[in-house]
């Protein structure tokens, strides 16, 4: 009798769960109109994100690998670029906002770390977490209604974000690599989605696979991979600073 009843019980939390991640198609206009208002909300909200302050400490080693402290309601992070020439590490002491520490991405292929094991320099810079966190809820609330429109329900998107431990501001990434196709461009054909690549560090492979997302598990799949990538909302903003000055030198927002 136990066995039955376990065997009932698995078989209807398997349904529960098969349909809440059942995917719920869209007419394509709902979904292209939803896309449009995403990629305003996110030329809207720029430089409202390049503009958050960032504080800088050098020389603050106590120990080998130790940092101070960064100041309360602050994350500190630390930046490794592969190349530091000298004109590169004026531009890293000169760093006062995250639009500075985006462009260091964009053009000088600096990583972002929220530990100071990688660092290139002697230098910790602080953000302020809930200055962070505001400047991104409209566009966490847009990429949700924007996966939605693609048929990935609410219910479904938080269970994947608990399954892979990730966060609701790397949905902002995911839905930046699930925009279509809007004109003409270099790799895919798409401009949103390569600058998108060049954000947020995935191979150019992910694109494809991002505009063909059709199912939980191929969203899962990117997901899993953009949270392995991103560091919360520091890393999100960082991204988004870095997306925005690609499209803009590509013309695309201006």
């Amino acid at each position: 009798m136990k066995n039955i009843f376990f065997t009932t019980a698995m078989l209807a939390l398997g349904a529960l769960l098969f349909n809440s991640c059942e995917r719920v198609e869209m007419p394509n206009e709902i979904a292209s109109e939803q896309q449009n208002q995403f990629q305003e909300v996110l030329r809207l909200n720029m430089d409202n994100i390049g503009d958050i302050p960032v504080g800088t400490s050098s020389g603050i080693r106590r120990t080998p690998g130790i940092y101070g402290k960064a100041p309360s309601k602050h994350q500190a992070v630390y930046l490794y670029i592969p190349n530091l020439t000298a004109d590169v590490q004026k531009r890293v002491y000169n760093v006062r906002s995250l639009r500075d520490i985006s462009e260091l991405t964009l053009n000088h292929g600096a990583v972002v770390y929220l530990t100071n094991e990688n660092a290139t320099l002697d230098i910790q810079f602080t953000v302020p977490v809930q200055e962070t966190q505001n400047s991104l809820a409209p566009m966490v609330a847009e990429a949700k209604r924007f996966l939605s429109s693609k048929g990935f329900t609410g219910q479904g998107i938080q269970e994947m974000i608990i399954a892979e431990n990730g966060t609701e501001y790397d949905l902002i990434l995911v839905a930046m690599l699930l925009q279509e196709a809007t004109s003409s461009f270099t790799w895919t054909g798409n401009p949103f989605i390569d600058c998108a690549l060049v954000a947020i560090g995935i191979d150019v492979a992910w694109a494809f696979m991002g505009a063909g997302v059709h199912s939980w598990t191929e969203l899962r799949r990117l997901f899993r991979t953009v949270a392995n990538r991103a560091l919360g909302p520091i890393g999100a903003v960082v991204a988004l600073g870095a997306y925005g000055a690609c499209l803009h030198r590509e013309g695309v927002f201006n």
